[in-house]
């Protein structure tokens, strides 16, 4: 699937709805502030709930001090949170009390202020001291007889700015968590603003940060029930920097109350990984991984072959699989991804997926992915996670049982139009809570199972962001409830797993804690594409990759090829490879000496790049991507099974190349890549560690570490641990 489209207006009233106030001085006899240490910071509060953090190091960022608001609410009229009235925001309450607790500060607001109304409503904050972590936390107690809090805004943190010793302060640079992630080292870089909603594409992991040189600032919701929730960003009106907030939605009804995860705010010195580590750390104490069956994390790639389009195009019978086999093998791909492989094609007809007649039929399919897979080739059957085709019967049954709808029943519309001259197939979203949906899913997994497939990859569980459902016979608690993805993957990925050790569960994209139950992710997403690195880019693979450095998936490439670049930077960031066969001039290209043309691609609504298919010839980029994928199987214990470690312990000398290392129990493997047009040379040592060898794709023997890497080139320098 493609990207979904991205609409920032609402992050333009987020910040547009905040109040902004100017600190103002210590009032007259008021008691002083109550201060919270850490090893790396301390933390003010004072008498009217403002706080100041001063980092250890001066020159790491921090927010202005002793700013306000802290928090914002979203109200709506009502009682029923299935049918919220009209809404309003608010962020002034009666000054709270706060009080000095053994491990923090309590900030105890006993009512919501709205004009000149005085709401029930209580806020009860604390803020804790742990290690060197500042936690957030707050229940939010609900006793107004008519609103409901749909929306909390908690903590907001304004004006956050670096080196406040010097004579002027800077923006920090920000990591963000879209895709593989995204760093701006400029607030022009950046922006006005931007909001990650997590779980999603655009926002993959609950934790971004601010850097400056050897410092940095974590700003991260430690949610081990991964609900959903908002990351905003905006650059500062009044400072150098950023504004900073996270928004839960939790529905709170009338007579309720509602516990806030803890967001948690650590000021540390180091680079970036500090903030990456803490994070893992995190994610280790509470996330428990299905064992992965080991041919996932060996895989080198897959070639992604759409059977038959959403048109009627058929371009591969069950009866050719074996022909698919023979490509991918000469690519040195291990696995095929089957997508359109049913009677409705790919993107119609979701989610009934029957053996196609035209194509062969059940048994010959079957027949077909066995003979697949005693070749030694995987095979992963397509299944759409989240759209429902409203040309279906299943629609037609089973809709409302189904899909997510609006506060009047409305459904959620999508569109996904592969031709210009064809006719859009009408989706609906659908409600991964709703008992008839899990049902379904899982008996795909099943139906899969059954003929033969090594896994079935559930589409765009990895890249749609949270959806509210107000469906309320869904049997979810609040529209927030109803994004069920992480417990829908779960219950599948356990009962197949049962059934099959080596079946496994696949989706696009990817988050964080779907690691748990998914062995393999097709790649969507910012920096699952091609990229080069370098000062300017905002791309930034190395985040997600070394926060989690045993994942396993693709690199996204909708082309039938590699250009040497493609698999150079596959193999840098450990991505697995990827082709992708979608279109009938695609056919021509992998399987005839004859170069499709542009006009072959002018129905197409996202076709390849046509130039690349032009220019790129077959057997060169299939013998290139073989080359690699052998240097990956030959020292699979670092370029397949090893931990992504970017440049922990290296000193890299030169310009121009790009290193990345990986490392296992016994070895430290360094890629040299060099994405330019003339030769360049790079001297890298790693500490505590002996060299041991240096390696080339399509090399029969050990290469010379110090000779220039050739352009569009990489190298595998290998190192021993003393």
């Amino acid at each position: 699937m493609s990207y979904r489209n991205t609409v920032l207006f609402g992050l333009v009233l987020t910040w547009l709805l905040l109040p902004r106030f100017t600190p103002g001085p210590a009032l007259a006899g008021q008691p002083a502030p109550v201060e919270l240490k850490t090893a790396e910071a301390r933390l003010l509060v004072d008498a009217q709930g403002r706080l100041a953090i001063e980092p250890a190091d001066p020159s790491s960022p921090a927010p202005a001090p002793f700013r306000t608001p802290l928090w914002v609410l979203t109200l709506a009229e009502g009682t029923n949170v299935f049918r919220p009235g009209r809404q309003v925001t608010v962020s002034q309450a009666e000054p709270p009390r706060v009080s000095a607790t053994s491990h923090g500060v309590r900030l105890l607001y006993d009512g919501i202020r709205h004009g000149d109304k005085l709401l029930d409503i209580q806020l009860d904050l604390t803020i804790t001291v742990a290690g060197n972590e500042f936690h957030f936390g707050g229940t939010l107690i609900n006793n107004c007889k008519d609103r409901i809090v749909t929306e909390w805004k908690y903590p907001i943190l304004l004006g956050i700015e670096a080196a406040r010793n010097a004579p002027e302060h800077v923006a920090p640079a920000l990591l963000w968590p879209d895709g593989l992630g995204r760093r701006f080292p400029t607030r022009e870089s950046f922006g006005s603003h931007r909001t990650a909603d997590y779980p999603g594409m655009g926002g993959t992991m609950q934790w971004l940060a601010f850097t400056h040189g050897q410092t940095g600032l974590y700003f991260a919701c430690h949610d081990d029930q991964c609900r959903p929730k908002t990351f905003a960003v905006a650059t500062s009106s009044a400072s150098a920097g950023y504004d900073v907030s996270l928004k839960h939605a939790p529905y709170c009804a009338p007579g309720e109350r509602w516990e806030a995860p803890p967001t948690v705010l650590m000021p540390y010195r180091g680079t970036w990984h500090v903030a990456a580590r803490h994070y893992r750390q995190w994610g280790e104490s509470w996330l428990e991984p299905l064992p992965k069956a080991q041919w996932a994390q060996d895989s080198t790639g897959w070639l992604l072959a759409i059977l038959k389009q959403q048109n009627g195009d058929l371009m591969w019978d069950y009866g050719k699989l074996d022909r698919l086999a023979d490509l991918a093998e000469e690519r040195g791909l291990d696995t095929l991804g089957l997508f359109g492989w049913a009677h409705g094609g790919h993107d119609r007809y979701y989610p009934d997926y029957i053996p196609d007649p035209k194509m062969g039929g059940p048994e010959l399919l079957k027949q077909s992915i066995k003979k697949v897979r005693d070749r030694g080739t995987r095979v992963i059957l397509y299944a759409n996670g989240q759209l429902i085709d409203s040309a279906t019967e299943f629609y037609r049954l089973q809709g409302v049982e189904t899909m997510v709808a609006d506060p009047r029943g409305a459904p959620a519309f999508q569109m996904y139009n592969k031709f210009k001259a064809t006719s859009t197939p009408i989706f609906v979203t659908a409600c991964t809570a709703a008992p008839a949906w899990q049902e379904r899913m899982l008996a795909l997994a099943l139906q899969a199972h059954d003929l033969g497939a090594d896994g079935i990859l559930f589409d765009q569980l990895g890249v749609v962001g949270p959806k509210q459902c107000f469906t309320q016979s869904h049997g979810h608690k609040t529209p927030t409830d109803s994004d069920a993805r992480f417990e829908l993957l779960h219950k599948i990925a356990r009962h197949m797993h049962q059934l099959d050790p080596q079946f496994i569960i696949m989706t696009e994209g990817v988050v964080d804690a779907e690691q748990a139950d998914v062995a393999y992710f097709h790649g969507c997403g910012p920096g699952f594409f091609y990229y080069e690195p370098g000062p300017a880019e905002t791309l930034f693979a190395e985040m997600f990759r070394y926060t989690y450095p045993t994942f396993t998936g693709t690199q996204r490439a909708p082309h039938p090829l590699l250009t040497r670049n493609f698999a150079n930077f596959a193999c840098t960031f450990g991505l697995r490879f990827e082709i992708e066969s979608r279109y009938t001039a695609d056919v021509k290209y992998l399987t005839t000496d004859e170069v499709p043309t542009p006009q072959e691609y002018a129905d197409c609504n996202s076709p390849p790049d046509v130039s690349l298919v032009q220019t790129v010839p077959r057997q060169q980029s299939a013998q290139y991507m073989n080359q690699v994928a052998e240097l990956r199987k030959q020292h699979g214990d670092l370029l397949l099974r090893g931990r992504f470690i970017d440049v922990d312990g290296l000193v890299v000398e030169g310009s121009g190349i790009v290193a990345k290392a990986f490392e296992s129990d016994r070895q430290v493997g360094v890629i040299l890549w060099n994405p330019g047009a003339e030769p360049r040379s790079a001297r890298v040592s790693v500490t505590n560690c002996e060299f041991s060898a240096a390696y080339a794709p399509g090399a029969t023997a050990a290469v010379d570490r110090n000779a220039p890497v050739e352009p569009e080139s990489i190298r595998l320098l290998v190192w021993n641990r003393q």
